[in-house]
This record gives structure tokens, C-alpha cells and sequence, in this order.
């Protein structure tokens, strides 16, 4: 029998938890050991379970943003176990890791090709000629990540309203403690509401810029759902009963076919 999309969607969630809390995000020099961190704000434990704070549907709009994140830094797992990036770069599908991998050896490429500014060859013309096209292409490959993270995460910042203040103290919390005390997050976070995407555009020049933005904004959102305890339960129970729900009404819609 073929599972109802919100039983899909409700098992992803339930896998997503552990992940939230437990896996790693990748390479950072200035990442610390820990995995998570517990925000000790007296306003986050006041809000933790609130119907008008942190409660568990704001949980599973986190957890959704973390999907969007993973998939944007890593790409998505394919059928047959590869993972496939979702920015296409001259015909290749590619992640924001590999696009930063991609970048710095463009960059090296370049530095090499400045070497011979002298050399005025038809050869030297267009090995420079290609790195600058390279170099089009992944500005306009940049764009279009940067227009996906507008797209898929900022909807989200909905959610997040009439808590701003609360929100950018736990980014605050969350960066010290990870020594990221010059993370672009504590900028991006800080901007006037409204500008966010036009901010991204402005602020995010590379890719490498990118990785690590997203790297500190997926800490941060882990020590969240980490840090509210409360809302994380009420969350597992409202999934439980939803799954209930639909488990018991499938039979019903399984008998009129």
C-alpha cells in the first residue's frame, strides 16, 4: 500500500529530528567539537512550549529550513545513492561545496594566468579569455543560489516574526559560544526586515562566503531545536497523533477503490 504524502512527509520529519541534533555540517576551521549548544536565554526557556513563542509547529518550520540548508550545501541523495547538487553549472548539477571547491581552483587558475600579463600569445589570449567566461559562469551560478535561498528559506522569517529581538540575542549566544563572534550571520540577522534578499545579494560574493554562512546559520539552528526542549516534545506528540490520524483513515480511502 503506498503511503499518503503527509505520511512521507511526517516520516522525513521524524528522521529529521535526530539529524537536527546529531549530524555534522561540514568543514569550518573555527568549528568547535561540540555538535550542539544550549542557549541559556531566560526569554528562550520562557518562550520553550509557548502556544505564542517556540512551539512545535515553529520546531518543524526549523527543521524544514534545515532540509532546504543540507540540500543546498550538500545536494539531495538520488535513487541510486549519488548526490546530486541543485545548481546547474555548464551542464553539471553541483552543491554549494562543490561549487566552492570549483571556485578555488578557478581562482588559482587565474592567479597563474596573471602571471604571464606579458605574454600576449593567441594561446596565453584565450586561456584568459576562458577563465574569464568560467568566472561569468560562476557569478551567474551564485546568483542563482543565492535567489534559491530567497525562494525556499526567507518565507520562513514569517514565522519568526514579533520574536526578532529574541532571535537575534540566541544568534548572538549561539555564535559566541562557537567563537564565530565574526560570522556575516550576526550581519544578515541584524538587517532591516524587508532586506534580507537584497542583503544576500549585496554581502554573499563567493561561494566559499556562502558555505560558511550557511554552516554558521545551520549551528545556529540546530543549538535552537536543541535549546528548546518543550517545543521538541509537543512536536514528536503532534506527529504521533497526526500519524495516527492518517493510519486510521487510509483503510477508509483504501475501501472505496
Amino acid at each position: 500500500m503506498i503511503k499518503s504524502w503527509f505520511q512521507k512527509s511526517v516520516l522525513l520529519v521524524l528522521i529529521l529530528i535526530p539529524l537536527a541534533l546529531n549530524a555534522k555540517t561540514g568543514e569550518s576551521s573555527n568549528k568547535p567539537r561540540e555538535e550542539h549548544i544550549f542557549l541559556s536565554s531566560e526569554l528562550l526557556a520562557f518562550a520553550d512550549g509557548k502556544s505564542i513563542g517556540i512551539n512545535a509547529e515553529y520546531i518543524g518550520f526549523i527543521l524544514q529550513i534545515l532540509r532546504e540548508l543540507s540540500k543546498m550545501q550538500e545536494g539531495e541523495k538520488e535513487i541510486s545513492g549519488s548526490m546530486r547538487g541543485l545548481f546547474l553549472l555548464n551542464g553539471n548539477w553541483q552543491s554549494i561545496r562543490s561549487l566552492r571547491k570549483i571556485e578555488a581552483e578557478l581562482e588559482l587558475e587565474w592567479c597563474q594566468l596573471q602571471q604571464h600579463q606579458s605574454d600576449n600569445s593567441a594561446t596565453m589570449q584565450r586561456a584568459i579569455s576562458e577563465c574569464k567566461s568560467k568566472q561569468a559562469a560562476m557569478k551567474h551560478c551564485l546568483y542563482e543560489a543565492c535567489e534559491y535561498f530567497v525562494a525556499k528559506i526567507l518565507p520562513f522569517n514569517a514565522h519568526a516574526r514579533g520574536i526578532r529581538s529574541l532571535t537575534m540575542e540566541l544568534i548572538k549566544e549561539s555564535c559566541t559560544a562557537r567563537s564565530r563572534t565574526d560570522s556575516y550571520l550576526l550581519n544578515w540577522g541584524a538587517c532591516e526586515e524587508g532586506k534580507e534578499a537584497e542583503t544576500i545579494h549585496r554581502d554573499v560574493t563567493s561561494f566559499q562566503a556562502f558555505d560558511v554562512f550557511l554552516t554558521d546559520l545551520i549551528h545556529f539552528l540546530k543549538d535552537l531545536v536543541y535549546s528548546c526542549p518543550k517545543a521538541r516534545e509537543a512536536f514528536k506528540a503532534m506527529v504521533k497523533q497526526k500519524m495516527g490520524q492518517d493510519q486510521h483513515e487510509q483503510p477508509n480511502a483504501d475501501s472505496k477503490k
